[in-house]
This record gives structure tokens, C-alpha cells and sequence, in this order.
């Protein structure tokens, strides 16, 4: 949802995600994702030139949510 919001807003926007090893979940650690916006590309320098930063744009799908528009199960995983 998030990079269909950067992209109707014209925001350039990065995704980075890391999952935890099962030793590192025994130390109390947790996955994450971390997402960041921003008004301009090279705003985000050097995260552009990092590939554990992706693009949001190359991976859009389905339209904005509004009030009168939104599609819960849009967003579920269904692959186990």
C-alpha cells in the first residue's frame, strides 16, 4: 500500500526488509521492514546505490486506498 501511496503522492520511495535467523530471534531479536519516503530520488542517497534498498515503483499493484475504495484482502499473503 505504501508505494501506491508514494507513487500517487510522486514520491520516491525505498523498502528494505530483514529477516532474523532463529538464533537471532533466541537473542529477542524480531524481522523488519523499513520503508522511506521522500520528495525527491536523491534525497535518498546513498540508499539508492545500496541493493538491500529497493525500489517500491517496480513493484505497484491495484489502486489507491480511499474512503469510498479499499481491498483487505488485497494484502494478505496467501502462499504458506
Amino acid at each position: 500500500m505504501t508505494g501506491v501511496l508514494a507513487k500517487n503522492l510522486n514520491l520516491a520511495a525505498r523498502i528494505r526488509s530483514k529477516n532474523v535467523t532463529t538464533a537471532e530471534s533466541r537473542e529477542g531479536k524480531s524481522s523488519s521492514t523499513w520503508v522511506l519516503l521522500a520528495h525527491d530520488e536523491k534525497d535518498l542517497y546513498p540508499l539508492t546505490k545500496n541493493r538491500q534498498w529497493l525500489s517500491f515503483h517496480d513493484h505497484i499493484e491495484g489502486p489507491l486506498w480511499t474512503d469510498d475504495f479499499s481491498n483487505i484482502w488485497s494484502i494478505f499473503n496467501w502462499n504458506w
